[in-house]
């Protein structure tokens, strides 16, 4: 990045816990209020605990749609 952009990179960089497929689907099904299924089901397709990016955006949408 420093490279490429020629900023300066100062400081230590900011690492990720590791979270179990269990933890992933618990903290998605309560932040975006899918049901656990609709969430397992997403997390199988991208095989981890991972979404593709553009689920929680038409998940978000859709509930913003709703409530208009």
């Amino acid at each position: 990045m420093a490279s490429l952009l020629h900023l300066p990179i100062t400081g230590t960089y900011y690492t990720f816990d590791a979270i179990d497929v269990d933890e992933a689907v618990d903290m998605l099904v309560e932040l975006l209020e899918v049901s656990t299924q609709e969430e397992k089901d997403e997390i199988e397709k991208c095989r981890g605990a991972y979404v593709h990016l553009t689920w929680p955006r038409v998940i978000y949408r859709s509930k913003c749609d709703a409530r208009q």
